[in-house]
């Protein structure tokens, strides 16, 4: 198993907790917090709130359940059957993670937004559902589509975000809260299901044979 992509989880659950504790209780964070918030909710007109909102919504627990299955069969129909289960798993894990933490961590922000929608807790459930099923569509399409799908999807992503934080729903530390939670738990589903390049060494055993083969 190739570990560097669980050390890549590591970092990132190392750094949720850096974010959550510096936007929680360091005053100046939280105002900054909320002045980005702000400042994407002034460009908030009637017709991109609409869009914004129809963005998030594909989001919700069932249309993002049918999304999320349609992505591990299809997996599992083409033949990736590892790869597939691993990224369902993870998918699962991260959304639970984040229900989970969101209670767990609630605090009373000394500058909320109250002539807004009531931003939710840390970390963002929506980010954390955007971000995984991105990654885990990555995770399993074979190696030469993975780019154009991750420029397409990663712009995809950022609409969504924004959408989230324009809409009053999180705080942007939120959204950047549930982007890690959901990278770590995509990188888990890297390392088991193996779809990551050949670790170097591997690559190093292989290209002595390249040599003859091609020589």
């Amino acid at each position: 198993m190739d570990r560097r992509p669980l050390a890549f989880a590591a970092a990132c659950a190392a750094l949720a907790t850096a974010v959550y504790l510096v936007a929680m209780h360091v005053a100046l964070a939280q105002r900054v917090d909320l002045h980005l918030m702000e400042g994407l909710m002034h460009r908030q007109t009637p017709e991109r709130a609409s869009i914004a909102g129809d963005l998030v919504r594909l989001f919700n627990p069932q249309p993002y359940a049918v999304l999320v299955a349609a992505l591990v069969v299809g997996a599992l129909a083409a033949g990736r059957v590892r790869t597939g289960l691993a990224v369902g798993a993870a998918i699962a894990a991260a959304n639970l993670t984040t229900q989970l933490l969101k209670p767990a961590l609630a605090v009373q922000r000394p500058y909320p937004a109250d002539h807004y929608m009531a931003a939710a807790a840390w970390p963002s459930g929506h980010t954390t559902a955007v971000v995984s099923l991105l990654l885990g569509l990555v995770i399993v399409l074979p190696p030469r589509l993975r780019p154009p799908v991750a420029v397409l999807g990663g712009g995809l992503a950022l609409l969504s975000l924004g959408s989230i934080v324009m809409l009053g729903a999180h705080y942007p530390s939120d959204v950047l809260g549930g982007v890690l939670v959901a990278s770590a738990w995509s990188a888990v589903a890297l390392a088991v299901s193996g779809s990551g390049p050949a670790p170097t060494g591997a690559r190093r055993r292989l290209l002595p044979h390249s040599r003859r083969a091609t020589g």
